[in-house]
């Protein structure tokens, strides 16, 4: 069982204010384990191979290692290892960026996009499962919360927000 903490009286903002960040973690933490579990094990994924699989395949031009890891904020030790991962799959590639010899650039593979293609089916089926106790108006609401949270924490660190989809 997680511990949730003490009730939380929603009358109090000072404790809703507190407790929010905890909350937004704890269901960041359980969601991609659920999702490791039970979504891209399947497919020998992990969120953050999900993840790097999907910014590849949106991109028009493959990015450097130095882009991905200020898109994705990982070390570049660990982003060297899911790279290496996924082109021991044959998933990605590395390919010479023509404008500095000294650099790749990381590219998805026509397999990479296949597998993606499958996983975001299988994905979709999924969420669809899972979140179906919760109506379209409180995943509207969840959605547009999340994600203008998720906005605001990036503008506080400089960050791009674009990626962000708008909800409707």
């Amino acid at each position: 069982m997680i511990d949730t903490g003490p009730p939380i009286d929603s009358r109090d903002r000072d404790q809703l204010v507190f407790f929010l960040p905890k909350l937004v973690v704890n269901a960041g933490d359980l969601s991609q384990r659920v999702a490791d579990v039970h979504v891209f094990a399947p497919f020998r994924l992990s969120t953050a191979k999900y993840t790097l699989l999907s910014m590849l395949a949106s991109r028009p031009e493959p990015p450097t290692m130095t882009e991905l890891r200020h898109r994705i904020m990982k070390s570049s030790s660990n982003l060297t290892q899911l790279i290496d991962g996924l082109e021991g799959g044959g998933l990605v590639r590395r390919v010479s960026d023509p404008q500095d010899r000294r650099a790749y650039r990381i590219e998805i593979t026509g397999e990479g996009r296949r597998l993606l293609k499958k996983v975001d089916a299988f994905r979709q089926d999924r969420m669809r499962e899972y979140l179906r106790d919760y109506s379209s108006e409180e995943l509207r609401t969840m959605a547009r919360l999340l994600r203008r949270y998720i906005g605001d924490c990036a503008v506080l660190l400089g960050m791009d927000t674009t990626p962000l989809p708008e909800i409707i």
